[in-house]
């Protein structure tokens, strides 16, 4: 059941731009289209980053500085009086008419090159701006009445899957064990908001992770491949490297259950960890396990790990990762 709490901020400007990365202009109304975004905007698509929001007090303060910017400067969408934008969750819900938005991002990566920053120095947008996709269309206007609530505690739970593999991200080997676990997900009721594929490039997978759990905050990510013990295979040394905590019991149940598969089993490197940027509100604490064949109970496990942090009703979500082992072709795995 939807939490029937709501904060109310008005809408101060509506831009659009016709290209990515440069300053956009307000408009008087905009028409804002299911699954699409604001029609005449670059921005707009079939992806996660729709419509762009930023709080106007967060522009006030950095125009107290002497930076005058306008409307539209940061490459904001819609702007907003009243609410703190990046302090909801994602999966917060925002309305304003007819039309019904979704949170699904809360910061993104910094581009250098970008207008603003070259013109001023500086931009909020990668620290200050939040994302929305949308789900019911109609027309917004400054001047109307934008409202946000929290998300539902008792919705499905987010996952996302990166498959590390420098034969598959350059299109040389079909990936499987990625497909594979997005079907297992979604048959446990999960949510596939994001797959990708890597190379065994340690930074690119920091970068992935930290991504996934901070900016769109996924209660649990997948991640295939990289867990041998050739020097290309980096994975469980990456996580470690944004990881807090290690849960070791569940890798040496894991090692206990596959030795009934292969001899090798211990060869599978042995520990387990949550790992994450660290907990806050609002934002994930994350969480990293890795496994191999037993998900009944990681989903157990998850569920567990989930509530100790507080659960979703103190709205600090943990992002928890989860490293498949696959058979060093890339091809699927079976569970027990």
């Amino acid at each position: 059941m939807e939490q029937e709490t709501e904060i109310r901020g008005i809408i101060r400007a509506v831009c659009i731009s016709s290209e990515k990365g440069t300053e956009k202009r307000p408009v008087p109304e905009a028409i804002l289209k299911k699954d699409f975004g604001i029609e005449g905007d670059a921005h707009a698509g079939k992806w996660h980053r729709q419509v762009s929001l930023l709080s106007y007090d967060k522009v006030e303060a950095f125009n107290a500085l002497g930076a005058q910017v306008q409307d539209g400067d940061f490459g904001e969408n819609i702007l907003v009086e009243g609410i703190d934008l990046k302090s909801l969750p994602v999966g917060s819900i925002l309305r304003a008419g007819t039309v019904v938005m979704r949170m699904t991002q809360i910061g993104k990566e910094c581009h250098t090159s970008c207008a603003i920053r070259m013109r001023v120095g500086d931009c909020i947008m990668p620290r200050e701006g939040v994302f929305a996709e949308v789900l019911e269309e109609g027309m917004i206007r400054p001047g109307d009445v934008l409202t946000a609530q929290l998300p539902d505690p008792e919705r499905p739970f987010t996952a996302a899957v990166i498959t590390l593999s420098d034969k598959g991200a350059k299109g040389d080997r079909v990936d499987q064990s990625g497909p594979a676990a997005v079907q297992m997900l979604e048959q446990a009721g999960y949510e596939v908001i994001e797959t990708l594929i890597l190379p065994d490039e340690p930074a690119l997978l920091k970068q992935a992770l930290i991504r996934l759990a901070d900016q769109r905050q996924a209660d649990l990510i997948l991640t295939s491949g990289g867990t041998g013990f050739s020097m290309r295979d980096q994975t469980p040394e990456a996580t470690m490297e944004v990881a807090d905590r290690n849960a070791p019991g569940i890798a040496e149940y894991i090692r206990m259950r596959s030795a009934e598969i292969t001899d090798r089993a211990m060869l599978r490197e042995p520990w387990i960890h949550p790992e994450c940027s660290g907990p806050r509100p609002a934002h994930p604490a994350g969480q990293c396990f890795r496994m191999r064949q037993d998900m009944n109970l990681m989903w157990q496990c998850f569920e567990f790990i989930q509530n100790a942090l507080g659960g979703r009703s103190t709205h600090i979500f943990p992002a928890t990762f989860l490293t498949l082992f696959c058979d060093g072709r890339g091809e699927a795995f079976s569970p027990l």
